[in-house]
């Protein structure tokens, strides 16, 4: 398990604490709109003479909360940085890119899934669409489990090349879970996976 950051070393470089106070402080810019009225916007320009796509996942706005179960989300900003000890990458080089997301979860018992909540798709260079670290922004350790009711302001850590060109934009998929009977134990659990919404957030370099 990670230990807490020093003082001093928060001090020296980006360190946790300073990426998740940029990504708050970070503005952005509304550009969701859903993917049904999209649809409809170019049925229109076609004179509906084409059927129209079945719409996908909505698009959704940075800092709009998307509602769901197990948990709601609010993605809060994005950052990029070349440092973000005292975390240590996989491979050594690599770069960062994290989320700033606030996650509540909306189920009935504590989860420890949340790393199940975010996926990153469409970054140059992205080691894994499912991030390699999640942290608690509150106490820069890490977050093993969210427990029902208290929303947490978390950061979600990616690996990416530095090889690859410094990403302009990130496309972050919000996932849910549907509560139901498991067909191989009968048990209640949360089960099918399932993308609710994306937000398309400007990366912020933190480095600057």
């Amino acid at each position: 398990m990670l230990s807490r950051v020093s003082s001093s070393a928060e001090r020296g470089g980006a360190g946790r604490r300073g990426i998740l106070a940029r990504i708050l402080a970070a503005p952005v810019r509304a550009t969701g709109v859903a993917a049904s009225a999209l649809a409809l916007v170019v049925s229109g320009f076609t004179g509906g003479l084409e059927p129209a796509a079945a719409p996908g996942p909505p698009q959704q706005a940075a800092k709009a909360t998307i509602e769901g179960k197990p948990w709601n989300v609010t993605v809060n900003g994005v950052g990029y940085t070349k440092d973000a000890k005292p975390l240590r990458p996989e491979k050594e080089g690599d770069h960062w890119i994290a989320v700033g997301a606030t996650v509540e979860v909306t189920a009935d018992e504590t989860r420890n899934d949340i790393r199940e909540a975010l996926t990153l798709v469409g970054v140059p260079g992205l080691r894994n669409e499912k991030p390699s670290r999640v942290l608690l922004g509150r106490d820069e350790t890490q977050a093993p489990e969210l427990h029902p009711g208290l929303p947490e302001k978390l950061l979600f850590f990616w690996e990416i090349d530095p090889a690859a060109p410094q990403p302009v934009e990130a496309n972050v998929q919000i996932w849910g879970k549907t509560q139901r009977a498991s067909t191989l134990t009968g048990h209640r659990s949360w089960l099918d996976p399932e993308v609710k919404a994306h937000v398309i957030v400007p990366v912020q370099n933190l480095d600057q």
